[in-house]
Parts: structure tokens; sequence; C-alpha cells
């Protein structure tokens, strides 16, 4: 069972983050980012379709459950569609 609100940042991920981390500006209280490598990118998603299509779905089922609002969810829709993932 999995717990808590998710996000399509969650559940169709492409890069790890850290909750703590060392060294200059705001890291140490935010945290970084590590991207996936190509081929892990590619072992989720068979194509930039497909990623695409797997934020959508994750992103209108919180759009219908009203988690978080339409426009909220074009956003992130729009976001998908421009990444270059993968």
């Amino acid at each position: 069972m999995l717990g808590g609100l998710r996000s399509p940042y969650l559940d169709v991920p492409t890069s790890t983050w850290s909750g703590t981390s060392t060294g200059a500006s705001l890291c140490f209280i935010a945290g970084h980012e590590v991207p996936f490598s190509k081929a892990t990118l590619t072992s989720l998603y068979s194509s930039h379709n497909d990623y695409v299509k797997k934020v959508k779905k994750n992103t209108e089922s919180l759009v219908n459950q009203r988690f978080i609002t339409a426009l909220d969810g074009q956003a992130l829709i729009k976001e998908a569609k421009q990444s270059d993932i993968p």
C-alpha cells in the first residue's frame, strides 16, 4: 500500500531526490536532484510518448480527485510534453 498524496514527479520519475545535502546555497535545506541516466529512462519509458501518456494518466487522476486544479494539471502535462524524456 502506498500512502500520501502522490504526484507525477513521484509516480512517473525522471530523477532521484536526496532530502539532505551539503554544499553552498540552499542544498542543505532542499537536498539535491540526481537525474536518471538515459539507460534508466529508456528502461522505464519506451518512448517520449509513453512518458507523456503516463504523466497524463497520473495527472488526470489527481484532477479528477480534486487534489490539483485543472490548470495545474495542464501545466504538468505541458511540462512533460516539452521535456526530452527519454
